[in-house]
């Protein structure tokens, strides 16, 4: 299920469902059952061949016994809507984080929400580690999802610059939809842009609106990504309207295993514990 089909889902369920969803997420971070799953992004390069920028984790929940795993778009946005996102965010981060020290060739990024950049002994905890561990930092890319607002603007943008500070890179996700603000995101000076898989899906039919959209991101970042990339034409597209790169099933679909995971399947570990 892609993230908008579950934000759109959620705005039918009543406030106990919501509740519930939230809980039982929760739970199942509790109980090791939540995995990340990796999906490339990839950028063009002079001669318009692709390479790996980094990989995206995309968090997943386990049934039967491990042998499948579900998205779980609905219970993020229900842990948003509860205002409890942050238990969920700082294992997402921290198993990260953890991921990078084992895979030392990799650079990986995770998302997190906008509730989260605020104030919290466990930002100070990340950042002293990512201080004391460049090699690690420079290869974390830390995904700001528009599915929510930040609670201060100023107290996320302090967070924002001291991450950036220690090497690791800010990417803006989803823009184009939800709560994009231009003006927010001159302030946060990001690494990387990603365009919402809407704009592509309208720009089929006429290339302008995309290659508007690049042009202004491109104001305030070298590198736009096109998400949803999903046929060769959705790829002749982005590239034509000025991406630096781009994402999709076309492209890579998530995997619970890659060539490189040192394990496995990497659970979520909750470090609420």
């Amino acid at each position: 299920m892609h993230k908008i089909e579950a934000i759109n889902n959620i705005q039918s369920y009543e406030s106990n469902e919501i509740k519930a969803l939230s809980e039982k997420l929760i739970e199942d971070l509790k109980n090791g059952c939540l995995a990340l799953a990796f999906q490339r992004v990839v950028a063009f390069d002079r001669i318009n061949v692709i390479s790996c920028l980094y990989y995206e984790v995309l968090l997943r929940r386990s049934v039967d016994f491990e042998v499948n795993y579900l998205s779980c778009g609905e219970g993020i946005k229900a842990l948003e809507l509860m205002n409890k996102v942050e238990q969920l965010d700082f294992s997402v981060i921290w198993t990260t984080i953890h991921t990078l020290k084992l895979n030392t060739l990799q650079k990986i990024g995770c998302n997190i929400s906008a509730l989260t950049f605020k104030k919290s002994s466990n930002w100070n905890f990340i950042i002293f580690f990512l201080e004391k561990n460049k090699s690690i930092s420079e290869r974390l890319f830390i995904e700001i999802t528009e599915t929510s607002e930040f609670s201060d603007k100023n107290e996320s943008l302090i967070l924002i610059k001291r991450l950036k500070n220690t090497g690791v890179k800010i990417v803006i996700d989803d823009y184009g939809k939800y709560n994009s603000n231009t003006e927010l995101i001159e302030l946060i000076n990001p690494d990387v842009v990603k365009i919402d898989r809407s704009l592509l899906a309208k720009s089929r039919d006429s290339i302008l609106i995309l290659k508007k959209v690049i042009e202004s991101c491109h104001r305030v970042t070298d590198c736009v990504i096109v998400e949803g990339v999903e046929s060769e034409l959705d790829l002749k597209i982005a590239h034509n309207a000025g991406a630096q790169g781009v994402q999709g099933f076309y492209i890579h679909r998530p995997t619970l295993r890659t060539e490189w995971i040192s394990k496995s399947i990497v659970k979520v570990t909750n470090i609420f514990v």
